[in-house]
């Protein structure tokens, strides 16, 4: 049901964020109740490069969210893939202006764009966060990148946003760790000596410990750590779902999350922001998303039923039973 907005909400304890991507209407029409209702956080991607939106895409959006459980937060993704945006005060208010008129929590920077410079990004972010600070919630979506020693959080084309992500500007961080490539690597928690890369649903707890250790992330950040719904949701060969079966990643996808949430091998657990995943789409209409050649897409719904419960602790909750 629709939630009128008052002030600014808390992010969620358990959160589990998903994507969706309103440009593609035929996989955003299969999305079901059930799915909606396993995330406690609904991005909508994306608003235009000035920050204005669609008005029939958010219409599709608004329908979308009379199917979500109460309490469920929703943002405005601002970017994506290919879009060339405007960094200007302009953006900021119709922004603004878009979270106001559809009743929003909040806007998501998933700035791809690689002619933005860090300092641009920098002036962006604190011009947004100081206007929307007590009333809305800012995130950002940048990928991972650096040293398995001294890891960074990119835009795509590899400027990095140090600067802005030591600074207390975003409620979430929310991490993409499906478009860095193999070569980026960092420390498993439980052996440091090995070093693991987006292939491997390890990437889950050593990318957070990573960043959260040395990653220079202000503290009032909370990190997210961001995976593909499937196979096809990132269909490349630094995908955590590129294994045969499919199916093997799901139990190590929650040992990861449980790892982190208990502190085992030192993780410090404090700022675990929970899960996201790329898209609601790519799980609601796998056929339309064919993952890279010799691997394979679960069932439609698989994620939301199979994974997300992991992060909002219903899967834990269940098992107590």
């Amino acid at each position: 049901m629709l939630r009128k907005h008052t002030a600014k909400p808390k992010w969620p304890e358990n959160a589990m964020a998903g994507y969706v991507d309103m440009t593609a209407t035929g996989s955003m029409d299969a999305i079901t109740q059930d799915q909606i209702q396993a995330y406690n956080v609904i991005i909508f991607a994306f608003a235009a490069g000035d920050g204005t939106v669609d008005s029939s895409q958010m219409k599709a959006a608004q329908n979308l969210r009379t199917l979500e459980a109460d309490g469920t937060l929703n943002l405005i993704s601002f970017g994506g893939a290919g879009e060339a945006v405007q960094l200007t005060d302009d953006t900021i208010d119709n922004l603004i202006s878009v979270v106001e008129t559809y009743d929003l929590d909040g806007i998501d920077l998933d700035i791809e764009d690689g002619a933005i410079t860090e300092d641009q990004f920098n002036t962006f972010a604190s011009k947004l966060s100081a206007q929307i600070k007590d009333s809305y919630l800012l995130t950002a979506a940048p990928i991972l990148a650096g040293t398995s020693t001294a890891p960074t959080l990119n835009i795509p084309s590899g400027v990095s946003l140090e600067q802005s992500f030591a600074n207390d500007y975003f409620d979430a961080i929310l991490v993409q760790a499906y478009n860095s490539g193999t070569s980026f690597a960092y420390p498993l928690p439980s052996d440091p000596s090995q070093l693991v890369n987006e292939t491997s649903p390890d990437i889950i707890a050593a990318a957070y410990n990573a960043l959260q250790q040395n990653g220079g992330i202000n503290s009032n950040s909370l990190i997210a750590i961001g995976i593909p719904a499937n196979a096809g949701g990132a269909p490349s060969a630094s995908n955590l779902w590129n294994v045969n079966p499919y199916t093997a990643a799901t139990p190590q996808i929650g040992q990861n999350i449980a790892e982190i949430k208990a502190g085992d091998y030192s993780i410090d657990p404090s700022q675990f922001g929970g899960m996201m995943a790329w898209s609601l789409n790519t799980d609601a209409m796998p056929s339309a998303y064919p993952p890279a050649s010799g691997y394979e897409n679960g069932p439609a719904g698989y994620f939301a039923a199979n994974v997300a419960p992991f992060a909002t602790g219903q899967a834990a909750a269940k098992a107590a039973e």
